[in-house]
């Protein structure tokens, strides 16, 4: 595990970043509805729509870092994509001397077969030990 760290610490350290600014920045949105409430028990209305402006503000800011987190998280894991039958590799190639799971509801077999050579590949390639596959 520390090893992982190590070697993709940038990229660790940029999620970790993320999910501060992040939190920080749910915890703003808090305090924004906060003051619109106040604002409303006040009966304040141009306060009201200002505090609601700055909370729209926030909501985009927010989405924007959840989508760069999502996007992030999807770039440094590995893993199989397998939606209806076809089979995706997201990330760098497989290490040697590393162990990788298959998991999902579906594609374990598709994968097994392929190796075995009862189906063909439409597209994509597989390398194993140096080898190109021929599925």
């Amino acid at each position: 595990m520390t090893r992982y760290f190590k070697q993709f610490w940038p990229s660790n350290l940029l999620y970790l970043g993320l999910t501060t600014i992040t939190s920080i920045q749910t915890i703003l949105s808090a305090l924004l509805s906060a003051a619109q409430l106040n604002a409303l028990i006040k009966f304040d209305f141009p306060l009201f729509l200002r505090w609601v402006l700055w909370d729209v503000g926030n909501f985009i800011i927010l989405l924007a870092m959840y989508y760069w987190q999502a996007m992030l998280r999807a770039k440094t894991t590995q893993k199989w994509i397998m939606p209806s039958g076809t089979i995706s590799r997201t990330g760098s190639a497989a290490r040697p001397g590393c162990k990788y799971a298959i998991v999902g509801p579906r594609g374990k077999s598709l994968m097994f077969n392929l190796l075995a050579g009862k189906l063909t590949a439409y597209a994509g390639s597989l390398t194993l030990n140096g080898q190109k596959h021929p599925y």
